[in-house]
């Protein structure tokens, strides 16, 4: 029953500490997929997330509003991971360590952010923890393990496809057991689970050719991050960086302590697990840490697929040092350090306030200082202070709505708040995204998902936004908002952080 409880507790934090507004884009296409699935409109964004938002749906009828069942579906598949990482937990550990380890990952700031947010995250938990599982059994010889393994994965990329990729050398792993004709059955059921939703949604699409092009996004991502693409060095050492933060995040200061012990003990741990069990923990956890050093890793919730493996394997380390009561009691403390990390700490914000009310960027903070901002993305208080912020927002619209204003928010990169999700969960606000420098724009998107279209700047730079009220995100750009100061545009402070304008239109910017 212990680990039925820890599931319930997961899924209760997450869902006390959901996310109230969909913080960014993401989440708010995601939305707009329930009431129509059209993934050339990024609603969602390619490969379009098929089974996630068939049982979004579902959880949506439930809550009586998309983006609460969203949020919903992630409390409940947090919790549902934790059952997955159970029973994973107690085929290669034992019963004694497997509840209170697997508590340790449920109460980390990573688990508890993602599992309260309307997005497709934490299904590569709970989907990487039992792909983990059959494959381990798979790979000791349990063929109806191997079979649900391949079906499993081939399915997976209907909720998160990098759980298929991050994956397959493990299922390569578990494989080797099988006859040809064995291992040939095993890929025909990942790729029937892998068509079963690939098909529709290349249907969906319109086709092979509008499904390519709609995945084409990635690319610039990859130029820009990927290690072959010749990124820069400091680049690559910020996604190694946030991949180690993933680590201590996602997993807990105890299972991260482990990790680095592991080198020292891995003897140990090799002896007291199974050489086929620990070859596909190897593979399953190492392989995804390496292919997002060399591509990207954006997220800290992109470690989750190897999440499950690295917790097997800090577990058999410490189960290898300590007496099976005192690494339960050690998991305990860890999970009770994590739960606090996400209640006590501050805020990213505060460590981005200037003394003015305006902020910095966060590149332009002391290194000290970065660092030290790197926990504080995933804490309770700075998903309230997004939280305000929007609320804040949220209040201006509504009120012009109430006057009989027609509202247009404007977006300029890199804010320190998304705008478009207001303009996505509400089709009455007019999203602007801006691109280049204040009077001199290169480039303007109007618009969202398959009513966006590209405008061009007049001769001199500046552009007319066409509405009664004009809400302009001004951030941490002190230039533009000086400029929007000398237009009439009223400048409001929200939080250290946010700072935007308030203009009646139409305005020319």
């Amino acid at each position: 029953m212990r680990h039925f409880a820890i599931a319930a507790f997961v899924t209760l934090a997450c869902w006390l500490g959901r996310a109230q507004w969909p913080g960014e884009i993401d989440a708010g296409n995601l939305g707009l997929a329930l009431g129509g699935f059209a993934p050339v409109a990024h609603h969602p964004q390619p490969p379009g997330y098929l089974f996630h938002v068939a049982l979004g749906k579902v959880f949506a009828a439930l809550a009586g509003d998309s983006y609460r069942g969203l949020v919903l579906q992630a409390a409940v598949t947090a919790g549902l991971g934790m059952l997955a990482l159970v029973a994973l937990l107690r085929r290669c550990l034992g019963d004694g360590l497997a509840p209170w380890l697997a508590l340790a990952v449920g109460c980390t700031p990573v688990v508890l952010y993602m599992g309260g947010d309307a997005l497709t995250g934490i299904d590569a938990l709970a989907l990487g923890a039992l792909a983990t599982l059959l494959l381990v059994r798979a790979a000791g010889g349990e063929g109806r393990a191997f079979a649900a393994a391949s079906l499993l994965l081939g399915l997976a990329g209907g909720f998160r496809p990098d759980v298929t990729t991050h994956l397959a050398v493990a299922w390569l792993v578990a494989a080797r057991p099988w006859s040809w004709t064995g291992r040939a059955g095993g890929a025909a059921l990942l790729l029937c689970g892998a068509f079963a939703w690939l098909l529709p949604t290349v249907i969906a699409c319109g086709g092979v050719g509008p499904f390519v092009r709609a995945c084409g996004y990635v690319q610039p991502i990859l130029a820009r991050e990927a290690l072959w693409h010749g990124g820069d060095v400091e680049r690559q050492a910020a996604t190694v960086w946030r991949i180690g933060w993933g680590v201590l995040l996602g997993g807990g200061p105890v299972l991260a302590l482990g990790l680095c012990l592991w080198p020292w003990r891995r003897a140990a741990v090799a002896r007291a697990l199974p050489a086929s069990t620990c070859a596909v923990l190897h593979a399953a956890a190492w392989f995804p840490l390496l292919l997002l050093a060399l591509t990207f890793c954006h997220k800290k919730a992109y470690v989750f697929a190897a999440l499950p493996a690295l917790a097997v394997l800090a577990g058999a380390t410490w189960q290898s040092l300590l007496r099976e009561r005192a690494a339960a009691a050690l998991h305990v403390v860890g999970a009770a350090a994590g739960l606090s990390a996400w209640l006590l700490l501050p805020a990213a914000a505060s460590r981005q306030a200037d003394a003015d009310g305006f902020g910095r960027a966060h590149e332009s903070l002391p290194w000290v200082e970065r660092l030290a901002w790197q926990p504080l993305e995933y804490t309770l208080a700075s998903r309230r202070a997004m939280d305000a912020r929007y609320d804040e927002l949220a209040h201006h619209i509504l009120s012009a709505h109430e006057r009989g204003q027609r509202v247009a928010v404007v977006s300029h990169p890199p804010d320190p708040i998304d705008l478009r999700p207001l303009g996505l969960m509400a089709p009455v606000v007019t999203v602007v995204e801006l691109d280049g420098a204040p009077g001199a724009w290169r480039r303007i998107r109007v618009g969202k998902g398959a009513s966006e279209r590209l405008a061009e700047a007049d001769a001199d730079g500046r552009f007319l936004v066409d509405a009664d009220c004009v809400i302009a995100c001004v951030g941490w750009d002190k230039a533009w908002a000086e400029q929007l100061n000398r237009a009439g545009a009223q400048i409001v402070m929200v939080a250290p952080t946010i700072v935007f304008a308030l203009a009646d239109g139409p305005v020319r910017w």
